[in-house]
């Protein structure tokens, strides 16, 4: 049976068997529809700045990041995620390459690889990372660069193989880097020259898809002051650039990399954005080509406007995006540009302006219920992703997935993320993974239990209003601050779970 099927059976089983729960049947009793509009309502709050701090640098809060960056202060906070390879990530690792080994395969293995197989596991593997690495900002990075130099995973077999080595090699491995290096490494990527089609492009026919979208997603951006002449030239400096996929070659020791045909290669001479690249540069032209692309201005300010978007607002300040791009240096100082941005006054005193995509919602949700790799609600968050139009790899176009809130907060958006919240409700009940978590065992009331879900979830209190909303439902018509048993608590954390992943406090960010 296909994985995806698989998901979507386990997932609807899985809400089934929660129909006889009240707040899980359909249609809600008017006592649940009370609650669910109450929390649904966008209320300010104070939320500290470490907190903010978490919810925009990580996929999500946990007790242990909340403890480590009250234990080491912001700044330090932020100087440790930077310096992402010092982490002990060695757990998530064993894991990955234990339950998705695909990920790990050399170039001549991928290719003899099934391509179903590895686009399952790179997929699945992106999930657990996001969900269990330290490296938290690390991991917000690889997200942000995989939209940039986005790669439609269902492009074909040999990109379904060989992203993979695009996702360790390139994104992975240059996201807390220079800009100069992770482009040098994006123009050799095999994936990214058959999906944008530079491996057929040959002196005597080029091909300037890639270069269009080199200088206007990549790089310079569609305003950057680029012309239809310089995608040209761009195009005949990357003739030649192509894929090594003799299919007669698929042996172990064989390199399915980058492969550079000088014979194919336009010799002459070629002006880029009003740079002169002298004839007979052979390869050297593309290497020459991403120089003059790293040090164009527009760059800079293309790239520090994708961050400030991506971690801000929707329409950060010009200023602030100025200050960015002053950080970028001459090689594109990916660290520089971060720091500048996190320490900006804009933004400190952002909350709540950017709203989850549906993979930050589920992973936030896995992040704040403490689960396992490889818990059984993680099938059901891939199947969310996919099914909200948000699957990991997967969007058609080179431009990534949307960032506005506006493209993903729509009723059927809504519809995936409450089925989603539900779902984790019933799922924790099923499994006793609610006996695990501190707000159910460390108290002797609903309200307690409230209370500190709230806080393990939301990073904050909720308003008196929907506290004591949430608290009359999920307490089920006793007194939330009589004694409960463990019951009760358990069926009250279930609610409050599910209530407090639907609530506009979880979705916004």
């Amino acid at each position: 049976m296909p994985q995806f099927e698989l998901q979507r059976r386990q997932f609807i089983s899985a809400l089934g068997a929660g129909a006889a729960l009240p707040l899980f049947s359909w249609p809600l009793s008017s006592a649940a529809e009370s609650v669910v509009n109450s929390l649904g309502e966008s209320v300010s709050v104070d939320v500290a700045p470490e907190i903010h701090l978490l919810k925009r640098c990580s996929f999500g809060l946990t007790p242990e990041s909340v403890a480590r960056i009250r234990q080491i202060g912001r700044a330090a906070y932020i100087e440790e995620q930077l310096n992402w390879q010092a982490f002990d990530d060695s757990a998530v690792n064993n894991h990955v390459q234990t339950q998705h080994p695909q990920t790990a395969l050399t170039d001549c293995k991928l290719l003899v690889a099934e391509p179903m197989a590895t686009g399952n596991a790179l997929i699945d593997a992106r999930l657990v990372r996001a969900v269990h690495s330290k490296a938290q900002l690390h991991e917000m990075m690889v997200e942000f660069w995989t939209d940039h130099f986005n790669i439609n995973l269902l492009h074909s077999d040999y990109v379904k193989k060989l992203k993979i080595k695009d996702d360790r090699d390139v994104i992975r491995h240059h996201a807390l880097g220079s800009f100069r290096d992770l482009l040098g490494a994006s123009m050799l990527s095999p994936a990214m020259l058959i999906y944008l089609d530079n491996s057929n492009s040959i002196a005597k026919t080029p091909v300037d898809n890639y270069a269009r979208e080199l200088l206007e997603l990549h790089t310079l951006g569609v305003d950057g002051g680029y012309t239809e002449q310089d995608v040209k030239e761009v195009a005949r400096c990357l003739t030649g650039w192509s894929v090594a996929v003799d299919p007669k070659a698929w042996s172990c020791g064989y390199d399915a990399g980058f492969q550079y045909y000088d014979f194919l290669h336009d010799q002459g001479s070629k002006t880029v954005l009003g740079h002169n690249i002298p004839a007979g540069g052979g390869m050297q032209d593309g290497l020459l080509l991403r120089d003059i692309l790293v040090a164009h201005p527009s760059t800079a300010k293309f790239i520090a406007g994708k961050l400030c978007r991506f971690f801000i607002s929707e329409t950060p300040s010009a200023s602030t995006v100025n200050a960015v791009a002053a950080a970028y240096g001459a090689d594109g100082d990916i660290k520089g540009m971060l720091r500048a941005l996190l320490n900006s006054a804009e933004f400190n005193s952002a909350r709540g302006n950017l709203y989850r995509r549906p993979f930050h919602f589920v992973a936030a949700a896995l992040r704040s219920l403490q689960l396992p790799a490889g818990h059984s609600l993680q099938a059901a968050a891939r199947y969310t992703t996919e099914i909200s139009g948000h699957g990991c790899y997967q969007w058609v176009t080179p431009d990534g997935y949307p960032w506005q809130a506006a493209y993903w907060h729509t009723p059927y958006g809504a519809i995936t993320r409450w089925m989603f919240s539900m779902l984790s409700g019933i799922n924790l009940i099923q499994d006793g993974s609610l006996m695990n978590l501190a707000p159910v065992m460390n108290t002797s009331t609903v309200n307690g239990v409230v209370a500190g879900l709230s806080e393990q979830i939301l990073g904050h209190s909720l308003p008196d209003n929907q506290h004591q909303a949430l608290s009359s439902f999920v307490s089920q018509g006793q007194n939330p601050d009589a004694p409960a048993n463990l019951q009760q608590r358990v069926i009250a954390a279930a609610y409050t779970v599910a209530l407090l992943l639907s609530s506009a406090h979880f979705q916004a960010n």
